[in-house]
């Protein structure tokens, strides 16, 4: 071999091994970076958190098919029940000016309704709820059924004012009590959006009970009803709002690459869009590197709720988004959601749920009797928004309840707005 051969195959040995060389490390970085995103998921595992859709399944309860109202609602599929026009209008004439044009208005509204009042009766029959869903889907999971429980717990509620305004009281009760039942299937659910929908179905459906009480204190039927449900109102564990959180996000990533999982999404060309520097900020880390901190964050804001630690949850909510980074159109879609984003501590939905049930306790004092007083006892209900005693307030028409934050809980004999319009 000539000495020019020769080198040239000097040279290029050297270059191969110079490429092996670069290959082995970055084969060795993935492999350290892939042990770091397996470690991490396993941590999270350990503390309850599941990581996979068939993780997440098997915390769920076993429902049995003939206790589970599921699979009634299910006869539904993804449609939707039909709103009343002016319902809330409706509600409170019903309420607090009842006329014969109103509940006539109202009973036919009703009757052209009569398969989902019949539908949700059949619901509460059953004993538990299991929703019949694809968890493998992560993000992409339907939930029809969380607007289907909202509406048919509104018909009820709105027949339970006209079962109040003809003058059947114990037939007003049982629906405010089916729309409690729907309340509670949809509480124990897994989903946050069905919880928080469930918690809001929950809180009408005392609304409408204290508003039928203060409208007859003189009925022992509400007063004792109104009491018992009242005092009894139990905060929702918020751990279980999040519970599937590290499943949600990570299926969000997985979707978001792909022109079929932006479909599954609903997301159109324009929402996927991605400004030049969001571009360049998702290739500052690799993608294992980033989901570490993803799956890290998540772990950290879910054992901070456990432990109330308000500086943890904000700590892990940062590690969270350093690694959404990487991930700007997942970013994109979760930001709006992720309303705790931007905020430090805990989440609002922890106060709010104590505030809630203080609200309430308050409002069973005031409505005991068949005379609502000027002054409550309240230096027991203290608020987790200021560490006050709540606020109590009545001025011979409306009573007034807050806790420094999260709303006020009015209960008005005649809304204002209603009486000025007569």
């Amino acid at each position: 071999m000539s000495p020019r051969l020769r080198g040239w195959g000097i040279a290029g040995l050297c270059v191969g091994l110079a490429l092996l060389g670069v290959f082995a490390t970055s084969q060795v970085k993935a492999s350290k970076e892939q042990s770091e995103l397996d470690h991490e998921l396993d941590l999270a595992r350990k503390a309850g958190l599941p990581t996979t859709p068939e993780e997440f399944e098997a915390t769920l309860p076993v429902a049995k098919l003939e206790d589970n109202a599921a699979p009634v609602l299910g006869i539904l599929g993804s449609k939707a029940v039909p709103l009343i026009k002016d319902r809330e209008e409706l509600a409170y004439r019903l309420t607090f000016a009842p006329d014969d044009a109103t509940k006539k208005t109202v009973r036919d509204e009703l009757a052209k309704q009569d398969y989902y009042l019949r539908l949700g009766d059949a619901c509460c029959q059953k004993l538990t709820y299991r929703a019949l869903r694809d968890y493998s889907l992560g993000a992409a999971i339907p939930l029809p059924d969380t607007s289907q429980l909202k509406n048919i717990a509104n018909l009820f509620l709105l027949r339970a004012r006209l079962q109040d305004a003809e003058g059947h009281p114990e037939r007003a009760l049982a629906d405010i009590s089916r729309a409690r039942r729907l309340a509670t299937f949809a509480t124990s659910d897994c989903m946050m959006i069905m919880r928080v929908i469930g918690e809001g179905m929950e809180m009408s459906s005392l609304q409408t009970l204290a508003e039928l009480t203060f409208k007859h204190r003189d009925n022992e039927q509400y007063r004792e009803a109104f009491q018992r449900i009242a005092e009894t109102v139990a905060v929702l564990d918020v751990r279980d709002d999040y519970r599937f959180d590290l499943v949600e996000v990570l299926s969000l990533i997985r979707l978001c690459e792909t022109e079929q999982g932006r479909r599954q999404l609903g997301l159109t060309a324009e929402d996927s869009a991605i400004p030049p520097a969001g571009q360049a900020l998702s290739k500052l880390q690799s993608p294992l590197v980033a989901k570490a901190k993803i799956v890290r964050g998540t772990r950290m804001k879910w054992e901070a709720l456990a432990e109330e630690d308000g500086a943890r949850y904000a700590a892990g909510l940062r590690e969270m988004w350093q690694g959404m980074v990487s991930f700007p159109l997942a970013a994109k879609v979760i930001e709006p959601i992720d309303n705790d984003a931007s905020e430090p501590g805990l989440p609002e939905i922890l106060y709010s749920r104590r505030a809630n049930v203080l609200k309430w306790r308050a409002a069973a004092r005031a409505l005991a009797g068949t005379v609502v007083p000027q002054q409550i006892k309240t230096d027991d209900l203290v608020s987790p928004y200021d560490s006050k005693p709540i606020r109590y307030a009545f001025d011979g028409h409306q009573i007034e309840i807050s806790t420094g934050g999260g709303g006020q809980l009015m209960i008005p004999d005649v809304p204002k707005s209603l009486a000025k319009r007569g």
